[in-house]
This record gives structure tokens, C-alpha cells and sequence, in this order.
């Protein structure tokens, strides 16, 4: 509760700061219509102000470095991701990711020890209502977000309004997915499908350093060089060709080991011991 309570509070007190900013750049430019002289400390807080909706529209010259990085030379893509990744490991995780992994982390240890991802409540009434109020209740809320977003896309003030309650509707959603998901899986024609989502997670490291390396090779200047240059439809076919493969190599493996390449290595370092791969 804590956790969603940060999440909440975040996005709140940005709206309270943008909403003070406005105000006061709304009442220095009332006195300056009226002849009243604006001191350097009004400017900044007018600058401020316009800087603030200036961030709602994209900066194309950032855009095009970061395609020039991206499509370029190893040495720039490296310090650049590079210190990408270390903001995102120091200040953005204690600041904002950690509440989410959190929140989401304890819910899902809370959910195990009642055993809502067994057979206990599968195939269930409850579990099925369970999913469908999930759903509906995130559905409403989120689509609710997004046309504000849509229709205020240019205003700070109210689309930080609407930012507020992206948590609220995300974690019923997420309820939902599992439920019904759980649901469906413990139907007996769906159990295939099951088992290979089951030998995907079960290899959850392995098949994440591939989707990287298979990112970064097609669309970094080491490899193809294709960032920005592919349309929606084109990205979806590679997402749906790279998940298949994916699946399929995840179903093959776990047929023949116990673990994920890297989820061995992972596991034999942790316990200081080399452990059984392949299976008898």
C-alpha cells in the first residue's frame, strides 16, 4: 500500500509544482499587460513556465543525435548507452522503479502463499470474476487516462492531472491478466499453450540477453543500422517472427535440460557448484 501510495503521490506533487508554476506565470504576465516592470526572478519563473510546455512538444534536434548515435560508430553508441543505463541503475531506479518492482514484487509473494497461481482457485467462478472485474475496472480507468491525455496532449498542467491515476488502473489490470490467465491454462485445451509459455519463463534470462542481442544487432550502427527506419508493421513482424523462434527454441531446450543456458551458469555460480543440465 505504501508503494502505491508513492506511485500515486509522485505524479501528484509534479501536478501541484506545475500548477503553482502556472499560476504564478499567469499573474507576472497579468502585471505585465498592466505596464508593472518584470523583474529577473519573474523572468526566470515565465521561462520556467514556457520551458515546462515546450517539454510537450518533441525536440527534433535530440531526436536526430540520437539516431546519429544509435546508426553510428561503436564509441559514441557506447558511452551513450552507457550513461543512459547508469542514470537508469542510480537516480531514475531510487527514485521511481524501485516503488514499482516493489509494489508489484510483494503483491505477486502475497498472491503465491494464497496460492492463486495453483489449482486451488483455478477453473473457478471467482477466479473468472476475478479477471473480468480485473479487466473492466483497469479498462475503464486507463481508457478514462488516455483520452484526457489525447485531448490535452499540449497542456502540462492537465495531462500531469491524469498521470496521477495511471497506478490505480494499471494494478487491477494486472489482477486481471493473471486471472484469467491462470483460468484459461488449467483448461485442458489450452494446456499446450501453458507448457510453452511455462518453458519461455522458466528461461526468462536467456531469452531476454537474446532479444538484446538480436535488438542490437538489427537495429544498432554494429549491425544493420535499421533504428527509425522501420515502419509499425515492419516491427511487429519481427516482434511475432522473434517471439515464435523464441517459443519454439524455449519448448526444445527445457525438452532436453533443466535449465536455461544462462539460468545454469546463473544457478552454478550462486551455489558454487557445477549443476546438472542435461537430463537423463
Amino acid at each position: 500500500m505504501a508503494s502505491l501510495t508513492v506511485l500515486t503521490a509522485q505524479p501528484y506533487l509534479r501536478y501541484s509544482e506545475i500548477a503553482a508554476l502556472k499560476e504564478k506565470a499567469g499573474e507576472i504576465e497579468r502585471n505585465a499587460q498592466q505596464g508593472q516592470v518584470i523583474t529577473p526572478e519573474a523572468k526566470k519563473v515565465v521561462d520556467q513556465w514556457q520551458e515546462t510546455q515546450g517539454d510537450l512538444q518533441p525536440d527534433y534536434s535530440l531526436i536526430d543525435n540520437e539516431v546519429k548515435i544509435k546508426t553510428g560508430e561503436y564509441s559514441a553508441l557506447f558511452k551513450y548507452i552507457a550513461w543512459k543505463a547508469f542514470k537508469e541503475q542510480t537516480t531514475i531506479f531510487y527514485q521511481e522503479d524501485f516503488f514499482d518492482i516493489f509494489l508489484y514484487m510483494i503483491i505477486g509473494i502475497i498472491l503465491f502463499r494464497f496460492d492463486f497461481f495453483g489449482s486451488r482457485y483455478a477453473r473457478q467462478p471467482l477466479q473468472l470474476a476475478i479477471a473480468l472485474f480485473g479487466l473492466s475496472l483497469g479498462f475503464l480507468v486507463h481508457a478514462w487516462i488516455n483520452w484526457g491525455l489525447l485531448t490535452n496532449r499540449l497542456d502540462p498542467l492537465k495531462s500531469e492531472y491524469y498521470q496521477i491515476f495511471f497506478d490505480v488502473g494499471r494494478l487491477p489490470f494486472v489482477i486481471g491478466y493473471l486471472s484469467l490467465i491462470i483460468f484459461l491454462f488449467h483448461n485442458d485445451l489450452l494446456k499446450f499453450s501453458g507448457d510453452c509459455l511455462a518453458a519461455v519463463g522458466r528461461m526468462a534470462l536467456s531469452n531476454y540477453l537474446l532479444q538484446s542481442v538480436i535488438g542490437v544487432f538489427l537495429f544498432y550502427g554494429i549491425g544493420l543500422g535499421q533504428f527509425n527506419q522501420l515502419t509499425r508493421s515492419e516491427i511487429a513482424i519481427i516482434i511475432v517472427v522473434v517471439w515464435t523462434s523464441q517459443i519454439t527454441f524455449s519448448v526444445m531446450w527445457m525438452a532436453a535440460f533443466y535449465y536455461g543456458p544462462f539460468e545454469w551458469a546463473w544457478r552454478s555460480l550462486t551455489y558454487s557448484k557445477i549443476q546438472p543440465l542435461r537430463k537423463a
